[in-house]
């Protein structure tokens, strides 16, 4: 089983924001692409911190990981007029992190003879090396389409 990071974003934006939508964002950009996604921490007391992991079997031998960090800091309850309606909003500094990675041989079959886990390797780079990038491609797209639809939320120009 070999691991390796893929992509690896972050922002940091003090906005106004609706948290519902911004909180929305990775589950259904999970759904949109059969992630299996769970958030795996959340803690509310104040500031905001939730935490996100996935995973996605994109073939018999290739995995994507994806890790999710979300936190809102300095809550403070504001209420805007947008489109002549008054909405309720969060102003706070928000902090995304967003990592991929690519597991290769993710059930362990390499893994049982010293020979086995070091012809992995060579199987890695020459005989399969051709449908791990294809992979590793998706990854990076799905990647990039999570980092931008937080952006868009945040009004980030990067």
């Amino acid at each position: 089983m070999r691991e390796k990071d893929v992509l690896n974003f972050s922002i940091k934006k003090k906005t106004v924001i609706d948290e519902d939508a911004v909180y929305g964002i990775a589950g259904d950009w999970a759904d949109g692409l059969n992630i299996d996604l769970a958030e795996t921490e959340h803690k509310a007391k104040g500031d905001l911190f939730i935490k996100w992991e996935g995973e996605k079997k994109q073939s018999h031998y290739v995995k994507s990981i994806y890790t999710i960090e979300l936190g809102i800091e300095g809550r403070t309850p504001v209420e805007i007029v947008k489109d002549g309606k008054k909405k309720k909003m969060t102003k706070a500094t928000v902090k995304i992190k967003i990592a991929s990675k690519i597991l290769t041989d993710y059930d362990e079959k390499w893994e049982d003879t010293e020979f086995r886990k070091k012809y992995e390797k060579f199987h890695d780079k020459f005989i399969v090396g051709a449908h791990v990038k294809k992979h590793k491609k998706e990854i990076e797209t799905w990647t990039a389409q999570l980092f931008d639809a937080y952006k868009e939320v945040l009004d980030v120009e990067v």
